[in-house]
C-alpha cells in the first residue's frame, strides 16, 4: 500500500468554545471557517496518530494521504453501491472547498509493527490536538509523526505488509475523488496532489454495531395477518423484557409495547444458502419480511423503513415505535468483520444499512487542503448549476 505524509489543517482550539457546534457546522462552512482563522496549519508533511476514546472503547489508528493507484489497481475494496446523487453532492462540496475535510475510513489485518509505533507516539509524545466532545463523552487526540525515519518506517510497513485495504466508511468520498481523477479534473504537480485523505484502523481497532430497523408494517396489513405470515418463515415467542439477539439467524421484534424473539426456520436459511455463500441477518429480513411478506419492491428507496444504529441501545427504537401503532421494531444481530471482508473479496455488496462502524471520524478534524481542480470558471459555473457536461460525471 502506498501511503503519503501531508501537511494538515486542524481546528484552532483558541477560537472554538463548542467543539460539538464546530464539527456540526464545518461541513457546510469550511471555506468561511478557514478564512476566519478557525484552522491552523501543521507546518510540515507528517503522518498522524489518531486516538478516539470513550467509556466503552479506545480506537487507535493512522491518518495519511493514499496514492490513488491502489484504488485503480483494486487493492482497496468496498462493500457498498454508491448513489449518483450523493456523489454529486460530495463532488460539489469538494470542488468549492478545494479540500478533503473528512478521511475515508480504511481497515486492514492487525500488524504488530504498526500498533507498536502508534503506541510509542501516544506514550512518549504530546498530542498537538486534543478535543473533548461532551455530548458524546468522547476524546479525540492527534499526534504528528514528523521524524523522517519514523515516516519512512511506517510507509515501508504499509507497502510491504498490507496487500489489501477495505473501505469501512467513505465509499462516496473515495468514488467521487476517483472519478474526478479519472476524468482529469483533479490535477497537481506532485504525487500527493492526487492522493485521497485516509484514516487506517486495524480490524481489532474497529467495532461493528447492529443496525436496526423500524418498519411501517401495519399500514400495509393487520397485526394478526403479519404474525401469521411471519410464522410461516420463523418461530415467534413472547419475551418479558426487550433485548437484542444473541446470535445469528435470530432477531427480536417490538410490536405495540410487546417484545418477541424470532428464530428463522432452517429450511429458509438453507434456501438462502443455496443462493448466497454468505448469509447475513439483514439479508433474511430484507428478503422474507420486506420483499415476501410486505411486498416492498426496493428496500433501498422505500419510505416505510427507518434505521437506528445499535450503539445507542434500544431506547431510540422503542421511543419511535411507541409514537405510532403501525410501526414495528426489528433488532438484528451485527455483521462480523470477517463477513465484510468476504463480501468485499468476492466483489459483492452488503445489503443497505447493514453495518454501523465505530469510531466515527469528525468532519474538519484533519483537513488536506491541497486539491487543484482542472476547470475553467465557465466550466465550473456550468457544473455547479447542473448545466454543463461535468454535471453528468457521476452518472457515467
Amino acid at each position: 500500500m502506498r501511503i503519503l505524509p501531508f501537511e494538515a489543517y486542524y481546528p484552532n482550539k483558541d477560537l472554538i468554545s463548542s467543539p460539538e457546534l464546530f464539527f456540526d457546522e464545518v461541513s457546510n462552512q469550511y471555506i468561511e471557517f478557514k478564512k476566519a482563522g478557525f484552522f491552523k496549519k501543521t507546518g510540515a508533511k507528517s503522518l498522524y496518530v489518531y486516538e478516539i476514546s470513550n467509556t466503552l472503547n479506545t480506537h487507535r489508528g493512522l491518518i495519511a494521504s493514499h496514492d490513488v493507484r491502489d484504488y485503480t489497481e483494486n487493492k482497496i475494496l468496498g462493500h457498498e453501491n454508491t448513489l449518483a446523487e450523493r456523489e454529486q453532492q460530495i463532488m460539489q462540496l469538494m470542488m468549492l472547498r478545494k479540500a478533503m475535510i473528512k478521511p475515508v475510513l480504511l481497515t486492514h489485518e492487525p500488524i504488530e509493527e504498526i500498533a507498536t509505533l502508534l503506541q510509542h507516539y501516544i506514550e512518549n509524545t504530546q498530542p498537538f490536538l486534543s478535543l473533548y466532545l461532551e455530548n458524546e463523552n468522547e476524546y479525540h487526540k492527534v499526534w504528528a509523526i514528523t521524524e523522517k525515519n519514523d515516516i519512512d518506517t511506517m510507509i515501508e510497513i504499509y507497502r510491504d505488509k498490507i496487500d489489501t485495504l477495505y473501505i469501512a466508511d467513505g465509499h462516496h468520498r473515495s468514488s467521487t475523488t476517483l472519478k474526478l481523477l479519472q476524468n482529469h479534473h483533479l490535477t497537481g504537480k506532485t504525487q500527493d496532489a492526487s492522493a485521497i485523505l485516509s484514516c487506517y484502523f486495524a480490524f481489532d481497532q474497529l467495532k461493528i454495531y447492529d443496525y436496526n430497523r423500524v418498519i411501517d408494517v401495519f399500514s400495509i396489513m393487520s397485526p394478526a395477518t403479519f404474525i401469521a405470515l411471519l410464522s410461516e418463515y420463523a418461530t415467534i415467542k413472547p419475551i418479558k423484557t426487550g433485548k437484542k439477539p444473541g446470535r445469528k439467524f435470530v432477531f427480536t421484534m417490538y410490536i405495540q409495547k410487546e417484545w418477541y424473539i424470532v428464530k428463522w426456520k432452517k429450511k429458509y436459511i438453507q434456501a438462502e444458502i443455496k443462493q448466497n455463500t454468505i448469509i447475513l441477518d439483514t439479508t433474511l429480513i430484507n428478503h422474507w419480511v420486506m420483499e415476501k411478506i410486505l411486498q416492498i419492491k426496493d428496500v433501498r428507496t422505500t419510505k416505510l423503513v427507518q434505521y437506528f444504529e445499535g450503539k445507542s441501545g434500544l431506547n431510540p427504537l422503542i421511543k419511535e415505535v411507541n409514537k405510532n401503532p403501525n410501526l414495528v421494531g426489528f433488532c438484528i444481530f451485527p455483521v462480523d468483520i470477517s463477513e465484510v471482508v468476504a463480501f468485499s473479496d468476492q466483489g459483492l455488496n452488503l445489503p443497505p444499512k447493514s453495518t454501523w462502524f465505530e469510531p466515527r471520524i469528525k468532519n474538519g478534524l484533519l483537513v488536506r487542503n491541497r486539491l487543484t481542480w482542472h476547470f475553467t470558471n465557465i466550466q465550473l459555473t456550468k457544473f455547479l448549476t447542473g448545466k454543463g457536461e461535468f454535471s453528468k460525471i457521476c452518472a457515467s
